[in-house]
């Protein structure tokens, strides 16, 4: 008999339940607007989408791109131009701006066919070359030694010994482009490959000098023409 009243107390409060109003039924009667709603204007709408849009990359097309990275191409060869003008003054004489970019082309389009993955200190590596022997100087005999040397070159270190060749041999230099005496410990290894030099050269132990800054042009050009831009 207890258990049949439990039920029905039950039942009955369900039965209660269910015909009370909610809260929110009770909340919005006899309200004129029975619901709110928030709507952003259309000024709202415009500077929110300004908003996203200006989190999004900018999407370049391939002629952009291009453009790109052919005015960052230019900048670095007018440099090199430079550095060429630096290291040996007089270099360019009277030549234009525009015979000295096509100049440096030519030395990049040289120095990719030995290092396809050239880096910018390669370019001015060659540059220096080139302006001591030549940018002809595959088509020359006497400097097969040149070429062949490059073609078994695995790295540009060897571009950098033949450099070093031709500015003691050639143009009868004492320090290299950072000022560092040229001698028998750094000259090592440079003449493989290479005809014997006609000058004496130092020895390192008895006959060795500290740095020359005067010759330090490589601290100029770094200093005040060389960016950061590489190819």
């Amino acid at each position: 008999m207890k258990l049949n009243n439990t039920a029905i107390l039950l039942l009955t409060s369900l039965f209660l339940l269910g015909c009370e109003k909610s809260f929110s039924e009770q909340f919005y009667k006899d309200r004129h607007c029975a619901e709110i709603k928030y709507e952003c204007l259309n000024e709202s709408q415009n500077r929110m989408a300004k908003e996203n849009n200006m989190f999004k990359p900018m999407q370049l097309n391939k002629e952009q791109w291009d453009d790109i990275q052919y005015r960052k191409k230019l900048k670095i060869y007018g440099e090199v131009a430079k550095m060429l003008e630096i290291y040996y003054p007089g270099f360019w004489g009277d030549k234009d701006e525009t015979f000295k970019l096509q100049w440096i082309e030519n030395v990049d389009q040289i120095t990719q066919r030995y290092y396809p993955k050239r880096r910018r200190a390669t370019l001015e590596k060659m540059a220096s070359v080139c302006a001591i022997i030549g940018s002809d100087f595959e088509t020359n005999p006497r400097l097969y030694f040149i070429v062949q040397k490059l073609k078994n070159s695995l790295d540009d270190t060897d571009l950098s010994d033949i450099r070093d060749y031709l500015r003691f041999e050639i143009l009868k230099k004492n320090y290299d482009e950072a000022g560092h005496q040229y001698n028998t410990w750094f000259l090592r290894g440079v003449q493989d490959g290479m005809p014997p030099f006609t000058r004496k050269v130092p020895d390192f132990y008895t006959e060795w000098k500290e740095d020359n800054e005067t010759e330090n042009v490589w601290s100029i050009y770094k200093n005040n023409v060389r960016g950061n831009e590489n190819l």
